[in-house]
């Protein structure tokens, strides 16, 4: 069987449909929503997929009120570079987040202007954030506050220090002597 090319006719046709299509989308933007849908996003720490059992209530009340992923998995096996793709939506040789530590990753190496908080704020969404961010954060500028969120909690220092932590609360450092934090 011999294979035909398209023809100039066809090739040019579908030329102005793309067109005509990519115009019919360029109409006017629409208003989001009065009231988004609250979005709760959980990160975790070194937890396998086995540590589940153990915390039948949290994993129920959790399920029973939001969605759960059955398939998926984790876009890095490293701490910062998962957590930068989550960020991101993008994968780790395309957000420059590629270990745990500079130069080729930590929070120096995320470009925090282009991540989900800044779009979820953008969309009139009030974003907080509470615990470990990235590693090395806070190593350079204790006081910093990445883009795009609105209340802001995360540890700095040592972060892998569990006891009298050190947080930075919406850019004030407080400490927090006696307390525990996993």
């Amino acid at each position: 069987m011999k294979r035909r090319r398209p023809s100039g006719e066809m090739l040019a046709a579908l030329v102005a449909a793309l067109g005509l299509a990519s115009l019919a989308s360029l109409g006017e933007p629409v208003d989001p929503p009065a009231e988004g849908p609250n979005i709760v996003f959980i990160t975790t720490d070194d937890m396998r997929l086995d540590d589940l059992p153990y915390m039948p209530n949290t994993l129920r009340l959790l399920a029973d009120q939001g969605v759960t992923f059955t398939q998926m998995l984790s876009p890095y096996p490293l701490c910062c570079p998962a957590r930068a793709s989550m960020l991101t939506g993008q994968y780790s040789h395309n957000n420059g987040v590629q270990g745990n530590t500079a130069p080729r990753g930590g929070y120096s190496a995320l470009d925090g202007s282009d991540t989900l908080p800044v779009w979820l704020d953008g969309h009139g969404y009030e974003t907080a954030f509470m615990g470990k961010y990235l590693n090395q954060y806070g190593e350079e500028d204790e006081y910093e506050v990445p883009p795009g969120w609105d209340y802001w909690s995360a540890s700095v220092a040592n972060i892998y220090s569990y006891t009298g932590v050190t947080l930075n609360e919406n850019g004030q450092t407080v400490s927090h002597p006696g307390s525990y934090q996993t």
